[in-house]
């Protein structure tokens, strides 16, 4: 197999977990999320939820996510593993297979829903718009990129258009080829 690391970068919403997980249990790699990292640190910051997530995370500062990206980086460095990240400009001095994931926000906004019963849909499509917007600038103003263009990736896959399974067996093949 010509590489032993993944790079999962995408759109919120456009199944990165999802497909993340399937890697894994193939390969039997780690996954190493830094959305998740973010997520664990609200829990343990708000158990109750009181602040929503978005909110937590626009408070977040370039240096502390700057900070999450070097500590992702180190555990990327050792290989076998699949990192799920916004940025991959960041990690373009490891060889590692790179895969963008796009959907439409309609399609995005539904799989939220899913996981956040009882929010509307406009306030998901509203929140997922600003959070891409957030998410765009700050990697330009960390790391000069735009995360969402097609020419940081050998493949951009539109996960609105394709099962798991498929995400799943086009990107194996590419891995592995």
């Amino acid at each position: 197999m010509r590489y032993h690391r993944i790079l999962l970068s995408g759109l919120p919403g456009s199944g990165k977990s999802v497909l993340a997980r399937r890697l894994s249990s193939h390969y039997n790699w780690h996954v190493h999320s830094i959305g998740m990292s973010w997520r664990d640190e609200w829990r343990r910051l708000y158990p109750q939820g009181d602040v929503p997530f978005e909110e937590f995370w626009r408070g977040t500062t370039m240096e502390q996510n700057l900070e999450a990206n070097r500590k992702a980086k180190e555990i990327f460095r050792a290989g076998r593993i699949i990192l799920d990240t916004r940025y991959p400009t960041y990690y373009a001095d490891m060889p590692a297979f790179s895969v963008f994931l796009t959907a439409p926000l309609d399609v995005r906004a539904e799989r939220v829903m899913r996981r956040y019963p009882g929010r509307s849909m406009e306030y998901v499509m509203e929140e997922l718009e600003r959070r891409e917007g957030d998410e765009l600038r700050m990697g330009r103003d960390l790391f000069g990129c735009d995360y969402s263009d097609p020419l940081n990736y050998h493949i951009t896959l539109n996960s609105g258009r394709l099962s798991p399974e498929e995400k799943f067996l086009i990107v194996r093949s590419a891995v592995e080829y």
